[in-house]
């Protein structure tokens, strides 16, 4: 899952393929993948409050406007194909001047 405010530099909010040396955090993290796998199949990402600390001190920015989610393998049925059938988005709305 990453964002981006002008479609160009995306930040990375949560990726899965990387394990993070923490075997707990790890077998959750491999079970969760093994599910993934799976025909009909349903996940949720959280955003780790370090990321907006980080995006803050990088580009002042408080939010985002752009998200999109990167397939990096083949999906259950051996394709490249992703299918979403749904995808919602909580947070805080905030105002601002969109180009």
């Amino acid at each position: 899952l990453e964002a981006s405010n002008d479609k160009s530099r995306w930040m990375v909010l949560d990726r899965r393929v990387h394990l993070t040396g923490d075997p707990d955090q790890d077998l959750h993290m491999e079970a969760d993948r093994a599910a993934l796998k799976k025909k009909g199949s349903t996940s949720t990402w959280g955003v780790d409050n370090e990321v907006f600390k980080k995006m803050d001190a990088n580009t002042g920015a408080n939010g985002f406007r752009y998200f999109r989610i990167v397939q990096v393998g083949r999906n259950s049925s051996g394709s490249d194909n992703l299918t979403l059938s749904g995808l919602e988005l909580y947070g805080t709305v905030t105002g601002g001047t969109w180009p």
